[in-house]
């Protein structure tokens, strides 16, 4: 016996949407929306005052993304209309609404509080991007899953379901970011928080009306919280504190110890004291077998990529040295190389998940 659909609204923000908009609000039929309107010029106020189910929310200037769709689920929690969950969806034509009650009814049986509508996942679509966005939405996608705990294709995707919970949730805390860094945001928060996250297959399609609102400030902001907020920083810092572990005990052993031996102990009791402090702490959020089995697994193939990490260091030094490059240079070059590779595979392999 299927389920019934539970109580849920629309919050659209727009932006000189209002012909996509148009459209997009035939297709809801009598479903409750909350439109947040950024100060838009081309009638979109006009086309949504009088209809019955829509409420505007007009906040008269550009505020951003992520704070129109806090204020829309605000005004719904405030006006005590008791829906279960938040659709939040963009107003340019690019989501389908007719999968809305799938999107809602798969969160209600998956008891998740959040649901992204990913392009990503099997079934999804990207095509509606052209080429370029293609390959920023693949690398920033890509960035979020190597730098973050969530296990999220589709970390960017603006077509989503909020619970109750989420949404008042979010409210209270809202994240420090709008646009595409605080989409993001939000799903590292609701991790975090312990919230069940969940991906639905959706078809993204091309721009109906309005303006973009991903330029070239909204990536550089997208990218600085990536690298800043995500794993990238604990990783790096614990190979700086492995670093140290390295010279102190060459330091202690190589008057008593033969110096190539000395080295090995000192590079392997390094690996491994990275290892212990990468699997307590930089990727302690990720889901993990944490048996006997299962960290010997991790400790194995951490110890493998770090070896392979030092022969591409020397590999990359060989190299350009061959082609004239300075040895400091070439040194700097061959680190930055090994860590590179270290940390993709820490990240994209050794912590990826056992299960």
């Amino acid at each position: 016996m299927q389920r019934s659909l539970p109580s849920y609204a629309f919050v659209i923000p727009t932006l000189n949407e209002r012909e996509a908009l148009s459209e997009l609000l035939g297709r809801v039929g009598d479903i409750p929306v909350i439109v947040v309107d950024d100060g838009s010029s081309d009638g979109t106020q006009e086309l949504v005052l009088g209809r019955p189910n829509v409420t505007l929310i007009e906040r008269g200037r550009r505020m951003g993304l992520v704070s129109a769709y806090l204020d829309g689920m605000r005004w719904a929690l405030e006006s005590g209309a008791g829906h279960e969950y938040f659709v939040v969806m963009d107003g340019d034509g690019q989501h389908d609404p007719s999968i809305a009650p799938d999107m809602v009814r798969f969160a209600a049986e998956r008891g998740a509080d959040l649901v992204i509508g990913s392009r990503y996942v099997p079934g999804g679509d990207p095509n509606g991007f052209g080429p370029v966005r293609r390959v920023i939405s693949r690398v920033a996608n890509v960035l979020f899953r190597l730098s973050f705990d969530a296990g999220v294709r589709d970390a960017t995707s603006g077509y989503r379901v909020y619970s109750r919970r989420a949404a008042e949730y979010l409210v209270g805390h809202p994240p420090r970011n709008g646009g595409h860094a605080g989409q993001v945001e939000i799903v590292e928060m609701l991790h975090s928080a312990g919230m069940r996250i969940e991906e639905f297959p959706i078809r993204f399609g091309r721009r109906g009306s309005g303006e973009s609102k991903l330029g070239a400030g909204e990536i550089w902001r997208y990218f600085v919280f990536v690298l800043t907020r995500g794993n990238l920083w604990k990783y790096a810092l614990v190979g700086l504190s492995g670093v140290a572990v390295n010279e102190g005990l060459l330091a202690l052993l190589s008057p008593h110890v033969y110096p190539v031996l000395a080295d090995a102990i000192a590079v392997e009791s390094s690996i491994l004291w990275n290892f212990a402090l990468n699997d307590s702490w930089t990727f302690r959020g990720r889901r993990l077998r944490r048996d006997l089995r299962g960290i010997l697994r991790r400790a194995y193939l951490h110890n493998a990529a770090s070896l392979a990490g030092l022969a591409i260091n020397v590999g990359v030094f060989a190299l350009l040295s061959l082609l004239g490059v300075g040895a400091l240079l070439a040194n700097l070059v061959g680190i930055a190389a090994a860590f590179s590779f270290r940390y993709l595979m820490s990240s994209g392999f050794v912590w990826l998940g056992d299960r």
